[in-house]
């Protein structure tokens, strides 16, 4: 498979909803297999210190899932690329460690320099670890019950908080990363950061800032408005709405005969009102 096929299949995945296991390689695939072999109660536990808890494990009665946004696609390069490509960097790191050992041999290097790929891969290792770590922990799922919001613990990475809301929030804000890479990003992808909050704005210094926000980074355009379409609901019955109604002739002359006759019935009665003669002078 060519590397343009297996982006835009990578590109497709990343815009479908992303409440399934994210797809790795055979050999995550295989760890993957013997991971959920274990029982069911203790896996779980142990998952719901590091991933969002599913609503759907155990679910309210009635409950079902209208919407689940995770970050946008290019917050799990590094980590997209690593864990479907395991083997392919195993291999590119010894060739290359061979490569240095050679070339230290014949110029008389230190052979500390065939220690860089071995670093270069385990550093690589952890830094898409942890991505995929923080891609996984931003979720939100709107259901017809709840809003549940998942996001890292604060200074207690790698663990997750899930906040559970009962009502809708009051103020949905989308707006640029403070990052400068993630901010060009969002330039050509259309993807804001979400500030989710529960109170209204705050006003200072002539700026509208949201209080005490909810925060999921790169929010796809399209994820933002379906949430928005849930959030804010129009009203069924709007002041002055009008409705339009299809009639037919004889319908409408009925109609405007009706009308008519109405109009002739109320004529002689503000006649008479407008020229009724005045009181007499109580004097």
């Amino acid at each position: 498979m060519g590397s343009r096929q297996r982006g835009r299949e990578w590109l497709a995945a990343a815009q479908q909803p992303h409440h399934q296991q994210l797809e790795t390689d055979a050999f995550w695939g295989q760890l993957s297999d013997l991971w959920h072999r274990l029982p069911h109660d203790f896996r779980r536990n142990i998952e719901n210190n590091f991933l969002p808890e599913n609503p759907m494990e155990r679910p309210i009665p009635g409950e079902e899932v209208q919407l689940e946004i995770r970050p946008a696609w290019y917050r799990d390069i590094f980590g997209h690329l690593f864990f479907h490509n395991t083997w392919q960097i195993v291999v590119i790191s010894l060739l290359i460690m061979v490569v240095l050992g050679i070339i230290a041999f014949v110029f008389q290097f230190t052979f500390w320099v065939i220690v860089i790929s071995p670093l270069s891969f385990l550093t690589f290792a952890l830094y898409a670890f942890r991505e995929r770590i923080a891609f996984m922990q931003y979720r939100l799922v709107k259901t017809n019950a709840r809003l549940v919001i998942s996001l890292p613990q604060t200074g207690g990475w790698p663990f997750i908080d899930n906040i559970e809301l009962k009502g809708l929030p009051v103020v949905l804000d989308t707006n640029w990363s403070h990052h400068p890479i993630w901010r060009l990003f969002q330039t050509f992808t259309g993807a804001r950061d979400l500030y989710i909050s529960m109170s209204a704005y705050q006003f200072s210094e002539g700026a509208a800032k949201v209080k005490d926000a909810l925060f999921i980074p790169d929010v796809m355009a399209d994820d933002a408005f379906q949430l928005k379409r849930l959030v804010f609901p129009p009203p069924d019955n709007k002041p002055g709405k009008v409705m339009v109604v299809d009639l037919s002739d004889e319908a409408r002359h009925k109609l405007v005969t009706a009308m008519q006759e109405e109009r002739r019935q109320l004529r002689p009665l503000t006649l008479r009102r407008k020229h009724r003669p005045a009181p007499p002078d109580s004097q």
